[in-house]
């Protein structure tokens, strides 16, 4: 698996998700890459803390737009 280098400018949205686990809160962030592109799953946490500072991150590269390197272990998710 590799990486997708995309400007932040590319990132059409970012899309925040939070479940349960069990009796434990989980959040996500998933990204959708240009407007009709499938959703790339970005991270996947248990710890508020990461959560909220890789948000906070994205939102900077976003409105930056500067590079951001997507690792692809994740893999894509469908819509």
């Amino acid at each position: 698996m590799g990486n997708l280098s995309v400007k932040g400018k590319e990132i059409n949205r970012l899309i925040t998700k939070f479940q349960y686990d069990g009796s434990e809160l989980c959040f996500e962030i998933s990204l959708r890459i240009h407007e009709n592109s499938d959703l790339v799953l970005f991270l996947k946490t248990k710890d508020y803390g990461k959560f909220r500072n890789t948000f906070d991150a994205l939102m900077n590269i976003r409105s930056e737009n500067k590079m951001l390197d997507i690792p692809l272990k994740a893999g894509l998710a469908p819509l």
